[in-house]
């Protein structure tokens, strides 16, 4: 969460956020920092998980929930943070303010994925068993992402 939090902040820090905003428009700008939080995310939370499965042997049964929860929750968890550490970019407490601001956001998104998860891990668990959550994780992500566009033009402007 912590490397997320960066992406603006760095900006923000070396002041080179005025130079962004002069060579490239404000949604190129969102989708780029989405792109790499996304694939950072995806990354880390790849290696997490193939940590955990292997350190407390635990098996898991239906490999395409468990996939397809890892990339929901790593993309939208991305989508959520890239327009929250936008935010939190020129405030003084920046730490105590993005995970203010993150926990409420990410809250149902961490519940879903632990569902999914669960769902995974069950023996001869069909996808249809898992399919209300990962149906829920797609419309947040899809919604995170939509407002995150909509709202990133007036965050960028402060």
């Amino acid at each position: 969460m912590v490397a997320l939090q960066r992406g603006f902040v760095s900006e923000a820090e070396r002041h080179t956020a005025l130079f962004l905003a002069l060579s490239a428009p404000p949604t190129a700008i969102f989708l780029g920092k989405l792109f790499y939080n996304s694939a950072m995310a995806l990354l880390v939370n790849a290696l997490v998980a193939l940590l955990y499965i292997t350190t407390l042997n635990l098996e898991i049964f239906n490999w395409a929930i468990f996939a397809s929860a890892l990339l929901l929750g790593s993309v939208g968890a991305a989508t959520s943070l890239t327009l929250i550490s936008a935010i939190v970019a020129n405030a003084t407490s920046k730490g105590g303010l993005f995970a203010v601001l993150s926990f409420p956001i990410l809250l149902p998104l961490i519940l879903l994925v632990v569902r999914a998860t669960k769902v995974a891990t069950m023996d001869d668990a069909p996808l249809a068993r898992a399919e209300t959550e990962l149906q829920l994780l797609i419309a947040y992500t899809l919604v995170m992402l939509t407002l995150s566009l909509m709202l990133f033009d007036f965050v960028w402007e402060e």
